[in-house]
């Protein structure tokens, strides 16, 4: 960004970061919406997941980063979609 600064002295920081998708997104009620629907869109994988195959929260997570129109916090997708999921186990094993 300080490299662009010098070339573009008429740009704040912010507004260099803010066009090149450099800002990443941290409020959970952002990122919330596009774990649901990520997960939604994916009941197989869900499935899957769900009986064990844990190595597919890498999938999730790029399905999320996909979506999103900037840069997530990938820590914080990573947690957001562990709770949902364990959630949804959480629903299964409550329905059988």
């Amino acid at each position: 960004v300080f490299e662009i600064m010098l070339d573009e002295t008429d740009k704040s920081a912010g507004k260099i970061a803010d066009e090149r998708d450099l800002i990443q997104v941290t409020d959970p009620d952002a990122v919330a919406p596009v774990v649901d629907g990520v997960i939604d869109d994916h009941p197989d994988q869900v499935k899957t997941y769900l009986d064990g195959k844990e190595g597919l929260l890498g999938f999730f997570i790029g399905r999320v980063m996909e979506r999103f129109d900037g840069s997530p916090d990938p820590e914080l997708v990573r947690e957001m979609l562990r709770e949902k999921l364990e959630a949804r186990r959480d629903a299964v094993e409550e329905s059988e």
